[in-house]
């Protein structure tokens, strides 16, 4: 997380003549057109924090109320968030509303890019699937799969951009080069272990991040999140990689599928 921006903070009324005070307008909502278009325009960038509301009180000579309520509607729009104990940064661009064909996935992995993030391997171990992993694996509850967590951080500011659970049978993991695990990509040690994907199905549904995920993620446990799921199936039909990727997102759900 990058410090404040380096919009000046200390000027007292430096954008008080943004304000109208004899519009018919409320002051929230003029604050509100300001703050979107300080984030339009990259005057508060992806993942830094923006002026605390004490600070835009001083800057714009505004009450706390007014700041307050334009700052809980960025929110409602998922335009910034709240990071625990250090005050509310901006969101990164998320989706692009035209989903290419190759998937959703395809689409995060390019805004990941975009947005500088790296992947990183947290752990790996052997243990036993349960709940809709196993009924989405075709297994039986107590059998041996690989399971994997790995996350995604922007490359400078160590933010935790996304969250991920991998879910592999044990019967294709044994067959891929474990130790080459956060060197090579999944498709790279499954190709080389002669399994590929002919098909997949992907979900993507909007919902809530969990008391545990807030943590990692360092925001207030409830913020706004997308879930993606990822189903592949090899040249036989075999369901061999799930994923489950936790991030910031919008409002909407999917179903794609090359089946």
């Amino acid at each position: 997380m990058q410090k404040r921006s380096d919009m000046d903070t200390q000027t007292e009324g430096i954008y008080s003549d943004r304000i109208d005070p004899n519009s018919s307008v409320s002051l929230s909502k003029q604050l509100e057109m300001i703050f979107r278009s300080f984030i339009k325009d990259g005057i508060w960038l992806p993942d830094q924090l923006i002026p605390s509301e004490m600070e835009l009180c001083k800057m714009f000579l505004v009450g706390r109320g007014s700041v307050r309520t334009a700052m809980k509607k960025l929110e409602d729009h998922k335009l910034v968030y709240r990071v625990r104990g250090r005050g509310t940064a901006v969101i990164p661009k998320q989706l692009d509303s035209t989903i290419p064909f190759t998937g959703v996935q395809e689409a995060i992995w390019k805004k990941s890019k975009e947005n500088h993030e790296e992947l990183k391997v947290l752990f790996q171990e052997e243990r036993s699937v349960d709940g809709h992993a196993a009924e989405n694996l075709r297994l039986s509850l107590g059998d041996k799969i690989l399971y994997v967590e790995r996350c995604t951080v922007t490359e400078k500011m160590e933010q935790l951009r996304s969250f991920q659970y991998i879910y592999i049978p044990y019967m294709f993991y044994k067959r891929i080069d474990r130790t080459k695990i956060g060197v090579c990509t999944f498709h790279e040690l499954f190709s080389q272990a002669g399994i590929f994907e002919t098909d997949r199905e992907e979900w993507l549904s909007v919902s809530s991040v969990t008391k545990k995920e807030s943590e990692k993620f360092g925001i207030e446990e409830g913020a706004p999140v997308f879930i993606l799921e990822v189903l592949r199936y090899d040249q036989e039909d075999r369901p061999f990689y799930y994923m489950k990727i936790v991030r910031l997102g919008e409002s909407l759900k999917v179903h794609f599928s090359t089946r």
